[in-house]
């Protein structure tokens, strides 16, 4: 993520979009680094996005809320 936010310049718009909750490695992904980051420099700004904001169909809502919670936990 740092190396791609340091491409910016003069005068570019970079639009990030992305779900924190998927990472390549455990831990904190990227993006959500990145929010924490940058979220007291006034240039930058984000939005988050809820269940409510789905759109596709009420089915995916149902499946997210399945795939948050570990079926190994006790």
């Amino acid at each position: 993520m740092k190396s791609f936010l340091t491409r910016i310049g003069t005068n570019t718009k970079m639009i990030v979009m992305g779900d924190i909750n998927q990472a390549d490695r455990k831990g904190i992904s990227g993006l959500a680094d990145a929010m924490t980051r940058l979220v007291d420099l006034k240039e930058t700004g984000h939005i988050e996005f809820t269940y409510k904001d789905i759109v596709r169909h009420s089915i995916i809502g149902k499946i997210l809320a399945k795939y948050e919670h570990d079926p190994n936990e006790k």
